[in-house]
């Protein structure tokens, strides 16, 4: 009696988990989405979660603030690099108004990059709870200050010999633009670095799995047929983290990760959205 007393309530439970976890799989013949519901509804709150994750990080590991702030400038040096090289054709020996536009304003956020980079610099302590994460941290701060200088060495070159005879012996737009990308890279392997050892994997998944995929592969490129096709995996990789960092697998107090219901909500609309009948 006692065994199928205990075998029931463990189904119980499992059904519960899945009602509110749907780690199910999702047929692709339900999964639609218009291009006008995918830019009206979809994007804005992709946009959003994209927003959260970062607010929540601060929030369970205010330390990380220095990071999110460098990649956050980072990024949108390497949004003006993929312009520049889109719009300043190395082949073009004429001159190009876009690309001067371009140009000034690769410079402008280049400068903006430096200034949060240096001021990073400038600031740096030890945190004596975290003297191995900010050993780490002081390091990637020293391998930014070298690629940044390698971008200004070769932005300064491409300014100088373009629209000169010289002009394809210089740097190209495409190589400053992987420099830029290489240092996104590493900074993003190293986002999550004063998050707690204890969950610290958690956040390093949902990053790299979800976060990361919404921003770069959806997002950024206008991508809908990325997120029909990944959505399972997606749906799998989300419902994991928020399970546990809301479920009390970890000590953490609600207050710091209640906005993950939040982002969770935002998902479950995206979700309602494409598979809605």
């Amino acid at each position: 009696m006692k065994t199928i007393i205990s075998t029931l309530l463990l189904l119980l439970v499992v059904n519960s988990t899945f009602a509110q976890y749907s780690y199910y799989n999702i047929k692709k013949s339900d999964v639609l989405m218009s291009k006008e519901s995918f830019r009206r509804y979809a994007t804005p709150q992709i946009k959003s979660i994209i927003n959260e994750f970062f607010h929540v990080l601060k929030k369970v590991s205010p330390e990380s603030e220095p990071v999110i702030n460098i990649r956050r400038n980072l990024r949108q040096l390497y949004i003006e690099s993929v312009e520049l090289t889109k719009v300043c054709d190395q082949r073009d020996i004429e001159r190009n108004v876009r690309c001067h536009t371009q140009i000034a304003d690769f410079g402008r956020k280049l400068k903006l990059y430096e200034a949060k980079l240096y001021s990073e610099v400038s600031n740096f302590k030890f945190i004596p709870s975290m003297i191995d994460d900010s050993l780490a941290f002081n390091k990637l701060l020293n391998e930014l200050i070298l690629t940044n200088s390698k971008v200004n060495h070769r932005f300064d070159e491409f300014k100088m010999l373009r629209e000169t005879d010289f002009q394809r012996f210089s740097t190209t737009p495409a190589d400053i633009e992987k420099i830029i990308y290489n240092s996104l890279e590493t900074v993003d392997l190293k986002l999550n670095i004063f998050v707690d050892h204890d969950y610290r994997v958690e956040y390093d998944n949902v990053w790299s799995s979800f976060i990361k995929i919404l921003e770069q592969r959806i997002l950024t490129p206008n991508d809908k047929e990325y997120l029909l096709t990944h959505l399972e995996r997606l749906n799998i990789d989300w419902n994991s983290f928020h399970k546990n960092m809301t479920k009390g697998n970890y000590e953490i107090p609600l207050s710091k990760v209640k906005v993950t219901n939040i982002m969770h909500n935002r998902w479950n609309s995206i979700l309602k959205l494409i598979l809605r009948r």
